[in-house]
């Protein structure tokens, strides 16, 4: 069994996994990822706040 992909941003590292299109051919995925804070309450409607430093690291590869 191989290593799931890791990636590093500069909000830690990311761990996808390696797909199969329909196509036969692998790609990567990277699936879930957060980007910004729920826009609840007085933030409805208005600029979402880019999330910083929330992982060391995030998995989202199975599904």
């Amino acid at each position: 069994m191989t290593e799931p992909p890791l990636v590093t941003v500069e909000q830690g590292v990311l761990r996808g996994c390696v797909k199969t299109s329909l196509n036969n051919e692998e790609f990567l995925s990277f699936q879930g990822i957060p980007y910004a804070k729920p826009p609840v309450g007085q933030l409805r409607f208005k600029m979402s706040n880019v999330l910083r430093n929330i992982f060391t690291t995030f998995e989202r590869s199975l599904q």
